[in-house]
């Protein structure tokens, strides 16, 4: 299954391409696991939380994301986040990852599905080549 863009970043890509203006392209992409997907203006997202834990710093560039085809944009490096704990009490129940071009703060600019249920000693990691996005696949 594949993710999705925010409206803004779709608005902006737009813009870029039709009339309106230049969009940088971030020199890093941030990756978040997250227990609420965001909604597709990228609102109400819940980043997962540990000690530990930060967001998953990429260099955005066409070996960790490869050119476009059919419509879907691969996420082609693999993700690996900081271990849960050993006194983590209890699952944390991650729904994917939310895709964000600052390392803290900001609105996520896209959302790729990657369950998973985590515990004390687990490591959430998605393997390259298995997580995408659509351009025209909102939430």
């Amino acid at each position: 299954m594949s993710g999705f863009f925010t409206t803004a970043f779709r608005n902006s890509s737009l813009d870029h391409s039709f009339g309106g203006p230049d969009r940088a392209r971030a020199a890093n992409l941030y990756f978040a696991p997250v227990t609420t997907a965001p909604a597709a203006d990228g609102s109400g997202v819940v980043e997962a939380a540990w000690t530990g834990l930060a967001r998953l710093q990429k260099t955005n560039n066409a070996v960790n994301f490869p050119a476009s085809a059919n419509g879907q944009k691969l996420i082609a490096t693999d993700l690996t986040f900081a271990e849960l704990p050993a006194d983590h009490v209890g699952t944390i129940d991650i729904v994917g990852l939310a895709i964000y071009e600052q390392a803290v703060g900001g609105t996520p600019i896209g959302y790729a599905p990657a369950p998973k249920t985590v515990a004390a000693l687990d490591t959430y990691f998605v393997a390259a080549n298995t997580a995408s996005l659509e351009f025209n696949n909102a939430a």
